[in-house]
């Protein structure tokens, strides 16, 4: 009987949630270049003097102003960068992991995790039983948990499985 294991819970999220990683990449690159075009333009203020007298002043100067605005759309890049590398790295490894596998399981793991496929729908779809349909879709989640995770992801199954 198996346990619960967590490198194929993790492959399950990865596979789920694969065509929404892709997106956010696509829309994180988006903001990374509007970020880029709004420093590009971010100048800062000239200074004014007046005559009239005010009742108070802001903490910041418009220098500073200015100066910690593009501060803060800078960390805000470099932030978006790195969720935008994290990402395309995870997907990058499953798109490996997938073409890995051979048509039949690609086709079993397209239908499955990325159109959202029920068994019985998959099993209609590819003419198996219901059974054979479970039993493939694990064998190949198995085998992309074994080329994300590696060796961490063998022994953990071997030792679940007791093999």
């Amino acid at each position: 009987m198996y346990k619960y294991n967590d490198y194929l819970k993790l492959t399950k999220d990865y596979l789920r949630n694969y065509p929404y990683y892709k997106q956010a990449v696509k829309s994180i690159t988006e903001d990374i270049t509007d970020i880029r075009e709004r420093l590009a333009l971010e100048s800062p203020k000239t200074a004014k003097y007046s005559t009239e007298s005010g009742g108070g002043y802001s903490e910041l100067n418009g220098v500073e102003q200015a100066a910690n605005k593009r501060m803060w759309l800078e960390r805000r890049c470099d932030e978006l960068q790195e969720n935008r590398r994290a990402l395309q790295r995870q997907t990058e490894k499953v798109d490996a992991a997938v073409n890995a596998l051979s048509t039949e399981e690609q086709k079993i793991i397209q239908l499955f995790y990325f159109e959202g496929l029920t068994h019985q729908a998959l099993a209609e779809r590819i003419h198996l039983s219901e059974r054979s349909s479970r039993r493939r879709v694990k064998k190949a989640t198995d085998s992309i948990a074994l080329m994300l995770f590696g060796l961490d992801a063998q022994k953990t199954f071997f030792f679940i499985r007791g093999v």
